[in-house]
């Protein structure tokens, strides 16, 4: 569905809940900020049943063009080291014209990480980030986690060190030899699908879009997310990683030194 109207209808519902709930202890929901281009609510509204508070930014669709979702995108340092890059040009390209924006409207920020521990480090320049983990106590994906999704402030997680292993898991499986090639087209997939399944899962518990808009594929929350992703990606799909040609020359030289080393001892 168009996400022209979503921006005013979910400030309306906003309104509607801010009002019936201000007068009630432990179970409301305040607008914290608002403008054209966003509102950031804080929800209680559950508190008084054991759910825990959370604060929240819903964007508006029409100014969530590339150079937006760049602004959301963060690498750790570990990811960096991989044989594999993602083109986060790209892909904010793709979010912003080949997806549905309003799925993607309380997401903050996306994340792509190794799920190390010690890769936490260098996440530690985003306040948001840091927050979460020190505060909130959030992990990075591990345990063969390929994506993870931070409820309180909808932070998506995209672990590329797993994607990668499972791409190659995937490509082995088939009992065939694959090329370079192949293994990139399967991390395209493995990695746009991933952060598409996490967006989902934010839309998914954004109480201000309507069942209209959501178009729900599934009662089930990861079937639904699943088939969300891969029916994007199979509409449109997209080549967003290359190699880390950084990566690539330091570990050229020492294979280069090696047999250099070797023609040397054969010659002798």
């Amino acid at each position: 569905m168009d996400s022209a109207g979503y921006f005013t209808e979910a400030c309306e519902m906003i309104q509607e809940d801010v009002e019936r709930t201000k007068d009630i202890v432990d179970s409301y929901v305040s607008i914290v900020e608002q403008d054209a281009k966003s509102v950031t609510v804080y929800d209680c509204i559950d508190c008084n049943e054991g759910v825990p508070d959370r604060s929240y930014v819903i964007h508006n669709p029409a100014f969530m063009d590339a150079s937006y979702f760049r602004s959301l995108m963060r690498v750790s340092d570990d990811v960096k080291e991989l044989p594999y890059r993602v083109d986060l040009d790209v892909l904010a390209d793709y979010m912003a014209n080949h997806t549905d924006t309003v799925m993607s409207s309380t997401v903050q920020r996306i994340v792509f990480c190794t799920g190390d521990e010690e890769d936490e480090d260098s996440l530690f320049k985003d306040s948001l980030l840091s927050d979460s983990i020190f505060e909130a106590g959030h992990d990075l994906p591990s345990d063969g986690l390929v994506g993870l999704r931070w409820w309180e402030n909808d932070v998506v997680l995209v672990n590329l060190k797993k994607i990668i292993e499972t791409s190659q898991d995937v490509l082995k499986a088939d009992g065939n030899r694959f090329t370079e090639d192949d293994l990139m087209e399967e991390l395209d997939r493995g990695v746009v699908v991933t952060l598409l399944h996490e967006v989902r899962h934010c839309a998914q518990e954004n109480p201000y879009l309507s069942e209209e808009r959501f178009s729900r594929l599934s009662f089930d929350f990861e079937i639904d997310a699943e088939e969300y992703a891969r029916d994007c990606y199979d509409r449109s799909p997209v080549s967003v990683i290359s190699k880390n040609r950084k990566k690539q020359r330091l570990i050229s030289r020492p294979l280069q030194q090696e047999r250099n080393g070797m023609t040397e001892r054969e010659e002798m």
